[in-house]
Parts: structure tokens; sequence; C-alpha cells
């Protein structure tokens, strides 16, 4: 008895003892990569803009598109407007666009772009033109939209406006460093209630960016309870996007312009057959009676296709969430449609 007894005290002494130094290993793994991931080197939370982006001084909005800008194949107007490359702007301004990188469109030539096809096409079916107004922002929020549209609205009049949403619209903002970065991890830990100094650390994001890739690349691998993007309604930041939302077609209303909003699923989504984020959206626009496209039957219809960029050769990141140009594609078509198809929203592009 005695014998068994200090077996066992022993099993458990070393059990303790593995434990806590698997513990301190652990903590000691953590410490350095912390330490790496802060050396003075080029950031792989950050994305380089070339000064395509500058500095806002209006509160909240952090920072925007540069006016009258040229690089390579980047153009935009007197307002900040996206354009395509050595075109002049419109003179007639029908429809504005807000959004975030996926209208910007800077993975396809412009002129491949959901908001270039779908101005060509409203404009050949209408037999008159019809110009988009590209406000789309890389790294932008729901939030930062609002603020950007109040502005705009002194200078623009618009007939109809188009929301674009994408997955990670309800995140707090991405940073402009000084050195015309958007830097994602300034901004990581506001949407977690719980534990804001680790999610501070960049080891944490690390990690969980990899856990992230991995569920992008090969999301039937993975329970959908895992899935990060199960959970993207239960953040707090989703009823911030949800009441910006309203906000914009209130907005819009002021300004006797229609209101159209767009959601874009991402491809994770589609081939795991989750559209329950999706559908608490859809919801919503309808208890406000607010015009809503949902993009995840047409894009679920066709994700075999190759819709997305299945890899940034320039940023060395999984992506999965910016449209191929097939993706532009359909997402073009599917918004075409709706407008032409909702006589509200058609009515108001046609000259009167």
């Amino acid at each position: 008895m005695g014998n068994t007894n200090s077996s066992t005290l022993s099993v458990a002494k070393r059990l303790v003892f593995y434990t806590v130094l698997l513990f301190l290993l652990t903590l000691f793994s953590l410490a350095v990569l912390e330490i790496f991931l802060r050396l003075p080197r080029k950031s792989m939370f950050g994305v380089d803009t070339s000064n395509l982006l500058v500095r806002s001084d209006i509160p909240g909005l952090g920072y925007r598109l540069a006016r009258s800008y040229s690089n390579g194949p980047f153009q935009t107007d007197e307002f900040g407007f996206r354009r395509p490359p050595s075109s002049p702007t419109p003179g007639l301004r029908s429809i504005l666009l807000l959004g975030d990188s996926v209208a910007f469109a800077g993975g396809v030539p412009y002129e491949e772009s959901f908001a270039s096809l779908v101005e060509k096409q409203l404009s050949q079916t209408l037999g008159q033109p019809v110009a988009v107004m590209n406000s789309g922002t890389p790294g932008y929020n729901t939030v930062q939209e609002l603020i950007l549209f109040k502005d705009l609205q002194k200078s623009v009049k618009p007939k109809l406006v188009v929301l674009q949403f994408c997955m990670n619209d309800f995140a707090d903002p991405v940073v402009l460093t000084s050195t015309s970065t958007l830097d994602a991890s300034s901004s990581v830990g506001e949407e977690f209630s719980l534990f804001p100094l680790i999610y501070k650390s960049r080891a944490i994001l690390f990690l969980k960016e990899q856990v992230k890739d991995m569920e992008k690349l090969y999301p039937e691998r993975f329970p959908l309870a895992l899935h990060y993007i199960h959970y993207v309604d239960k953040h707090s930041g989703w009823q911030r996007a949800k009441d910006a939302i309203a906000e914009i077609a209130a907005t819009a209303k002021q300004i006797d312009a229609r209101f159209l909003f767009v959601i874009f699923p991402v491809e994770q989504q589609l081939r795991i057959g989750d559209h329950g984020a999706a559908d608490d959206l859809v919801a919503f626009a309808n208890s406000r009676g607010i015009e809503v496209l949902d993009l995840y039957p047409a894009l679920a219809a066709h994700w075999r296709e190759h819709l997305y960029f299945d890899y940034s050769m320039e940023q060395r990141v999984v992506d999965k969430i910016h449209l191929s140009r097939r993706g532009h594609e359909l997402a073009a078509q599917e918004i075409t449609a709706a407008i032409l198809n909702e006589p509200v929203l058609r009515t108001a592009l046609q000259v009167k």
C-alpha cells in the first residue's frame, strides 16, 4: 500500500513538473516570437500603400484616398474616387460606391472591377451614361465609410448609393503609419472584451492569423464551430457596423438618393455552407426597409470557378477575400440585375 501511494505521488509530481515546464517553454517561445515580430523590419502585419492613402483631418476617418493620384495602375480624380487609367472623369455622376479594398479592387485591372463593369452594363442597358464614383478605400470599415459619405455629400449628389460590405468590415480600423503603410496590428484587441492586453500581442496575432490562413485554405478540414468566420456576428463591432449601415441609408434618403446594400461573402463561407452572418444582415436590412442584395447564393453556385485570390505574391499572405476577375464579373452581373429589376433603383438612374 505504501509503495503504491509513493508511486502515485511520484507520477503526480512528474506530471506537475512537466506541465509547468511545458507552460514555461510556451511562455518563453511566445516572448521570443514577440521580440522578433517587434524588431525594426518590414512588418508582416502591414501593407505598403505607396502614398495612395493620405492622412485625413476628419475625426474618425484616419486616412483617405489621395486626390488626383497617379501611379501605375492606380488613378484617382479630384474627389479621390478611383478611376480607370488614362480615362477622364465622367461628367454625369449617378452612383456613389462606398466600400473597402474589395470595392477598390486593387488586384485586377480597374476596367475588370465590378464597379467599372456595373458602370458599363448600366450605361448600355439604359442607353445613357451612368457613372460610378468609386470611393472604396483599402482597410476601411463600415463606420469609416459612413464618415466618408457624410463628407462626400457636401460635394457630390448621387442618385444611388451602393454600400459594399465584406465580412471583416465590423473590425476596428487599421492605422496608416508615417511610412504610408496600413498596419493591422495597431488596432487589434478592441473587439475582444476579455484579455485586451493579450490580444495586443503581436505573437498572439501572428499565431491567430496562421490558424485563420489554414481555415481559409482548407475550410472543409475544420468543424464549423472552429471557424472564426462563423462567429463574426458575435463581435461587438458587428452591431456598430449595422448601426452605420442604417445611418448610411438614412443619409442617402436625406439627399434624395436611393440606397442598395450589397453583402460580399468570403470563399470560406461558401465552401462550408455558412451563411448565418449574411442571413443576419439580410434580416436587419429587411427590418429597416433597406434594399439588400446578398451575393452568397450567386457566388456559392460558382465558387469552384476561382472567384477569389488564392495567394497574394506582393503581400505574401493568404487571401480568399478579394475577388478575382471572374468574381468581379459575377458580382457585377448580380448588382446590375438588382438595380435594373428594382423599379425604385432603376428609375433613380434614368433621366426624367
